[in-house]
């Protein structure tokens, strides 16, 4: 998954990158206009303040007037970077109300187990999601904190450097920017689950390396298995209607291998037979042993347990395949067919244990 996300990311700094060196130049703005899904040909504050309304509403809209009565009071004046940086900011922060928690399993202590960390939170960014780090243990929260401190700064260049190969100091420098400036305003991060209130639904993100078959997560040099990681979520009191999304590749298969091509798995995928995609029949999947393991520990549990078919890609990506047979851009998995590679929308491509069902 990495690789391809690093390919995908090379492509978007070749005609994006160099942008940044023009603060205020027309393709910058244009960029920032597109990323927040506004007209890219508007030029002055009405017109921005008429697309935020077009599509993000009149809450929206009276929310940023209240906040810079600018933009209202003078109509004609021409946008630029810093009036963008601040309506995109202002609009990440009342759209993302809803909350999704990102569980680590172990700890950040090892190196390798930090970079991965630094680079998955960063990934975050680009989904517009309002996501939480939980972790186990107060010292890797701590760890976390020193990590956005100003101080910290060349240590995170560091880990963006080694994950990062194929990419120069300059665009690592900018993935370092955006990483530490996010998250000193939005350091939410939690540990344990006491700060949940009774009867409050969650939803929660296993992140981790995985393939088919594998029983556990790899972070970094370590294995986590699949019975430490729910040990670990009922040690630090899992609520029982918790939504459990396994963020892996092929968490849901059993092997990565297809004897299909593309249109036969579009078929099974509009047929909802996606366990049919990846399986060979000679062993459990990681949300099996998961849901398995969580119905031994943790018998009142009566949330979910999903799972994806393929590799989850990080980026959001365009002509990607859907139920009703129409192409997208949003978030997908890739699943390799005998004739090729092709991208199945990702919420659609989930597989899921409802433990609020009796089977």
């Amino acid at each position: 998954m990495k690789n391809i996300f690093l390919k995908t990311l090379l492509v978007y700094f070749i005609f994006t990158f160099n942008l940044y060196a023009s603060p205020c130049s027309p393709e910058k703005i244009k960029f920032e206009l597109e990323k927040m899904r506004l007209d890219p040909l508007i030029k002055t504050n009405v017109e921005l303040l008429n697309s935020i309304e077009s599509i993000y509403g009149k809450k929206m809209l009276q929310v940023l007037i209240n906040q810079h009565p600018l933009l209202k009071e003078n109509p004609t004046q021409g946008i630029d970077r810093n009036t963008l940086e601040w309506v995109n900011d202002m609009i990440w922060s009342q759209e993302n109300q809803f909350i999704v928690y990102r569980y680590f399993p172990g700890d950040l202590s090892s190196q390798k187990a930090l970079d991965y960390f630094v680079w998955d939170m960063y990934s975050t960014l680009e989904s517009r999601q309002r996501t939480v780090p939980i972790f186990q243990h107060i010292e890797s929260r701590e760890l976390f904190d020193i990590l956005l401190k100003p101080s910290s700064e060349n240590q995170v260049l560091e880990i963006m450097q080694r994950v990062n190969k194929d990419l120069t100091i300059v665009q690592n420098q900018y993935l370092t920017h955006r990483f530490v400036n996010h998250f000193r305003k939005y350091n939410e991060a939690k540990v344990g689950f006491n700060f949940i209130e009774g009867g409050e639904k969650i939803v929660l993100e296993i992140s981790g390396h995985s393939t088919a078959g594998m029983p556990g997560y790899l972070l970094g040099d370590e294995m986590v298995t699949v019975e430490d990681i729910v040990q670990n979520l009922v040690d630090m009191g899992l609520p029982l209607n918790t939504s459990i999304k396994l963020l892996g590749c092929f968490t849901a298969c059993n092997s990565k291998n297809t004897p299909y091509t593309k249109t036969e798995v579009k078929q099974l995928f509009q047929q909802r037979r996606l366990n049919e995609i990846y399986d060979n029949g000679q062993s459990a999947s990681f949300l099996q042993l998961f849901s398995s393991e969580l119905k031994k520990r943790l018998p009142l549990f009566h949330g979910e347990v999903v799972g994806y078919i393929g590799e989850i890609m990080d980026l959001i990506d365009k002509n990607v395949f859907t139920l009703d047979g129409s192409h997208v851009t949003a978030f997908a998995v890739r699943v390799s067919a005998k004739d090729g590679d092709l991208l199945l929308k990702r919420e659609e491509s989930s597989f899921s244990i409802d433990f609020s069902k009796k089977y």
